[in-house]
């Protein structure tokens, strides 16, 4: 989903930079109407698509300088059907004398009825790939223009976005987006609220999302901060009767260095219910990328959690069980794998520590090396009836998937220092698993 909300970001910006190039450059025409294949092909020019205006352009000049455009419909290159985006009305008003000084002193940008249809093919060709190619800005360019501009804000209302990607089969589909921001300019805080809709057609998954955030950006337009995060999701299942899943994200800060080509997550902070996790990662965008940090699993009580949750608990032997879990751990990611070291988790009375590699997210092969100190399984394990008989440990290791394990591809030892199991101790276990 990163992607496409990239992408959206992109063409709203662009949106308004095509408006502000109708209104300075035509702001003393009276009927602008007559230009607009001037205008079309001006946007051509600068997006490499077709535009289409399906209403009447409205130009006031007095007080304010003021375009309303009516609908807008931006083309699909060859090969793509429909069209790429699409607007009910981009409405803005200018203040004229800053344009003498190649200043743009603006009100808040409206923007009703926004829709971007992104397109991925069988063949991984994406209906975006072009949308920008025949710009020539560079970032000196846009930092200039930027510097020069100061927009009292934007607000979208009921935004659309749809993305079929027919490589996956997966189809998503964001609704309802709406946004409000303070004033926009350079090295000054921008706050945000945005909510939308976003729902998976082929797993029949809704997400509701709601939340807010302070941009802030440098001259140079290659440092960016996002600061006081908040979001906050419900997600729903329409296919089954599961209660809906709750549940905040936050950080205090993320940090975007295009010089560094890196991304720096702080005390990333996940709450569900009474779950908690946090994490601190690094992202690195150079070649290849990489994807580093800690997560740490705030202690919680499983069982209260699958309550909360309404999900279902199996009966066991001991009611005191599940009472306990938190856990700690780093990873190092790149694209062909994962490094999960040091890991710690515990749960209950029992702690496992160790390390996990898998490498090929395709076809997983998976190493461990996990050492674990104590575990009573009888605990755990089904109540006994009046025809239960004692678990003998030989049995349930007969009955182990051996071959199906072997076909995970997986590698490892597990170290069991105590294992108590039908009421009797195992002690110093030593279990390997080879390919």
């Amino acid at each position: 989903m990163l992607k496409p909300i990239k992408i959206m970001l992109i063409c709203i910006v662009a949106s308004i930079l095509i408006l502000l190039v109708i209104v300075c450059s035509l702001w003393f025409v009276i009927d602008i109407n007559d230009f607009k294949p001037e205008i079309s092909a001006a946007i051509k020019n600068r997006t490499g698509r077709d535009v289409t205006f399906n209403e009447q352009l409205k130009l006031t000049l007095f007080p304010e300088l003021s375009l309303s455009t009516g609908a807008i419909v931006l083309g699909n290159p060859d090969g793509f059907q429909g069209y790429f985006m699409a607007v009910d009305d981009i409405s803005l008003r200018l203040k004229p004398l800053p344009l003498l000084r190649k200043k743009i002193d603006a009100d808040i940008a409206q923007i009703r009825g926004f829709k971007l249809n992104l397109i991925t093919t069988p063949q991984g060709l994406h209906n975006w790939d072009t949308v920008f190619s025949k710009t020539t800005d560079t970032p000196t360019n846009m930092a200039a223009l930027m510097a020069g501009l100061s927009i009292n804000g934007i607000n979208i209302e009921n935004g659309h976005l749809n993305w079929n990607n027919q490589q996956s089969g997966q189809n998503i589909e964001v609704d309802s987006i709406n946004l409000t921001t303070t004033p926009i300019a350079i090295n000054t805080p921008i706050t945000s609220h945005f909510s939308l809709i976003a729902t998976d057609t082929a797993n029949q998954i809704t997400a509701s999302i709601t939340g807010q955030t302070t941009l802030t950006f440098n001259d140079n337009l290659n440092i960016f901060a996002l600061n006081n995060t908040h979001l906050h999701t419900t997600v729903t299942r329409k296919v089954t009767s599961e209660k809906p899943v709750t549940f905040s994200l936050s950080s205090p800060e993320v940090l975007i260095d295009k010089t560094q080509q890196s991304i720096k997550v702080s005390e990333l902070q996940l709450k569900s219910a009474d779950l908690q996790v946090t994490s601190n990662m690094i992202a690195s965008l150079n070649s290849p990328p990489t994807l580093s940090g800690k997560i740490r699993i705030m202690p919680f009580n499983p069982s209260q959690l699958m309550t909360q949750l309404a999900l279902p608990q199996p009966p066991h032997r001991d009611k005191t069980v599940l009472q306990h879990l938190d856990g700690q751990f780093s990873f190092y990611a790149t694209r062909n794998g994962i490094t999960i070291s040091p890991l710690l988790m515990t749960l209950d009375d029992s702690s496992v520590s160790g390390s996990v590699i898998m490498n090929d997210y395709t076809k997983p092969i998976t190493t461990f090396n996990l050492a674990l100190d104590a575990i009573d399984v009888d605990r755990y394990l089904p109540p006994m009836t009046k025809n239960s008989k004692p678990t003998d440990p030989a049995a349930i290791l007969a009955i182990m998937p051996v071959e199906t394990l072997r076909k995970l591809r997986t590698t490892g030892s597990l170290a069991i220092n105590k294992l108590a199991i039908n009421n009797a101790t195992l002690r110093h276990i030593q279990l390997t698993l080879g390919e």
